[in-house]
């Protein structure tokens, strides 16, 4: 019942238990080393232990099963993001990009992957093609990835009129109203800059980007 096995270590998982997550999901890959769903959540589960190695190779052998499936790669480039192996990560965003057409989500994350990477003109081809792929309107995550694809490769105006769309369609979200504070201050337009930090900080006063928020109004005194 190499099924069961798996289903139970997914309930472990998002459980929190890794350590019984991990011996039922490798009791699955005992008694069934083709079901890869078992491969795939026990390489999730190696990577929340820190067992870097140990992931890679779950992962590599589940791409190998599951050739056209993106997401196996998807996760094992983000994996090597976190470890700064950046060449290692874009060489699998490269091998999902084709995999990705049509799908916009998954293609918000290898747009992402590319960014970090060190990337951003592959990051901003695979994001655009997205862009003309997705309904109207277009997911905010997108337009917001987007604009932060053009800002890494030094295109301003772009990134500022596609942040601007992204924050038109959520306005309550701190994360977009610090970006587009700080696309607005690397242009030069501080006034404009405050007045959406600010609002990023009253979004959430708590929250990871009020403090980052803070410090760049500090910076722009």
């Amino acid at each position: 019942f190499a099924e069961a096995f798996n289903n139970l270590g997914v309930l472990l998982r998002e459980g929190g238990d890794l350590g019984k997550a991990a011996a039922a999901l490798e009791r699955a890959v005992a008694l069934n080393p083709e079901l890869t769903a078992a491969r795939f959540n026990l390489g999730l589960t190696y990577e929340e232990q820190g067992r870097f190695e140990d992931a890679e190779r779950q992962y590599r052998i589940t791409i190998e099963q599951l050739p056209n499936d993106p997401v196996p790669r998807i996760n094992l480039a983000m994996m090597y993001l976190g470890l700064d192996r950046r060449d290692d990560a874009a060489a699998q965003l490269r091998a999902a990009r084709p995999q990705v057409r049509g799908d916009v989500l998954l293609s918000i994350a290898v747009g992402e992957g590319f960014r970090r990477a060190g990337a951003p003109s592959e990051a901003v081809g695979v994001l655009e093609t997205a862009l003309r792929q997705a309904g109207s309107p277009p997911p905010t995550e997108l337009l917001a990835e987007l604009s932060l694809a053009y800002y890494a490769t030094g295109d301003l105006d772009r990134a500022e009129d596609t942040m601007r769309r992204a924050v038109g369609q959520d306005e309550r979200d701190p994360a977009l109203q610090y970006a587009y504070g700080s696309i607005l201050a690397k242009r030069g337009e501080v006034g404009k800059a405050r007045s959406h930090l600010v609002r990023a900080v009253k979004l959430d006063p708590e929250g990871p980007y009020a403090a980052r928020a803070r410090a760049r109004l500090d910076a722009l005194k």
